[in-house]
């Protein structure tokens, strides 16, 4: 069992990812990037960033350069494929709606022993 942090702004995508992963993974979710240690994010094995979510909600703020930080693999959802993605590895980009096979498509990516998953992907 892996243990996720979603960042979702909306309780009702909150609830509906939280579900998709149940019972296979362990989910935490919050409103907006939370300010963690490094320790602290280091108990996670991937985090869920509803990008195009965060900034209809003007809760964005300078969200690339706080994720550039994190250890964790990051699944990033947006509505478009568009340069507003960070550039770094373990980034999986999904395209909003997403189905729940995409979305456990991209935790097995993010999850698989020693890859690494290059900047530039956009699924």
């Amino acid at each position: 069992m892996s243990k996720i942090l979603v960042v979702e702004p909306y309780k009702i995508l909150q609830r509906a990812i939280a579900v998709s992963c149940f019972p296979e993974h362990q989910v935490e979710v919050t409103e907006q990037v939370p300010e963690k240690s490094v320790f602290e994010q280091q108990s996670y094995d991937v985090a869920i960033i509803d990008a195009g979510a965060l900034r209809e909600k003007n809760t964005a703020g300078d969200l690339n350069r706080r994720l550039q930080e994190w250890p964790m693999p990051i699944i990033w959802l947006d509505e478009t494929i568009s340069t507003a993605a960070p550039v770094r590895e373990n980034l999986v980009v999904l395209r909003k709606p997403i189905a729940r096979n995409d979305l456990f498509a991209a935790l097995a990516r993010c999850q698989a022993k020693g890859s690494t998953i290059p900047p530039s992907d956009a699924d």
